[in-house]
């Protein structure tokens, strides 16, 4: 998870020092994550972030954006530079963010590295598709489609299940 200081991360300070702060908060909130708990957002820098805020960043008004994380089935960060390079070299997006999400079925919290698309619908399908190489063949199970509120529903792949939805302003 380490990388040298980054100048363009606008954060003052170094990756690796932005990396250990990332790991330190997900490493505290995981003892207390359980499958009913919020998923909780970090910024490039390593501040929560609210999903609301998130909208906000892209800067597309009252339209929808998605959230699509990279990592799929990460449970510890030493990969964490390997997906933020991926985003940032791979897709050319600078706007990267860091999420922890409850996985119920595995009794485990996932570690994500995160990045924002348009809301269309082929769009979000392609890019549930697109990261399985770095994932060891596993896709992306879900995005989430957040309004200007905060509030989300999760677009499933289609090779899984139909969309479900929850009212998490101000996560």
């Amino acid at each position: 998870m380490i990388d040298s200081a980054d100048p363009t991360n606008n954060c003052d300070e170094s990756q690796e020092s932005i990396d250990k702060k990332i790991q330190s908060i997900f490493e505290i909130e995981e003892k207390i994550f359980t499958e009913n708990s919020n998923p909780m957002y970090l910024d490039k820098c390593g501040k929560k972030i609210t999903l609301q805020e998130i909208h906000h960043e892209t800067g597309i008004g009252d339209n929808s954006v998605v959230l699509i994380a990279v990592t799929s089935e990460q449970y510890n960060r030493d990969n964490f530079s390997k997906y933020r390079e991926y985003i940032k070299n791979n897709l050319n997006k600078n706007r990267i963010y860091y999420g922890l999400w409850p996985d119920t079925k595995k009794n485990k919290t996932e570690w994500d590295v995160l990045y924002t698309i348009e809301n269309n619908s082929d769009e979000i399908q392609k890019h549930l598709n697109l990261h399985n190489q770095i994932n060891n063949g596993v896709t992306q199970k879900m995005a989430l489609i957040i309004d200007k509120d905060g509030n989300w529903n999760i677009q499933n792949n289609e090779s899984y299940s139909q969309t479900t939805s929850n009212s998490l302003g101000g996560i």
